[in-house]
């Protein structure tokens, strides 16, 4: 990691933010095994006080590359 930076209403002065945003400036051949972890773990704390957090990636260039943590599939239909 190069970067990391507090984006999203928690960087704001509202009083009660809803989800904690950040994203971490990579180098191209980032290993992301301990940051998914991480992420996930602020996911986690997040949701138990109804709320979010997600790790958003960019490129030393800037270029946004995606998120640690792939959004979930929704599923249309359940069948046992």
């Amino acid at each position: 990691m190069t970067r990391i930076a507090l984006i999203g209403s928690l960087a704001t002065t509202k009083l009660n933010p809803k989800d904690a945003d950040m994203l971490v400036t990579i180098a191209d051949d980032a290993d992301l095994t301990l940051l998914a972890a991480h992420g996930r773990k602020l996911l986690g704390h997040g949701q138990s006080r109804n709320c979010g957090g997600e790790v958003f990636l960019a490129n030393p260039h800037g270029v946004y590359l995606g998120t640690v943590i792939p959004p979930r599939r929704v599923m249309t239909s359940w069948r046992p």
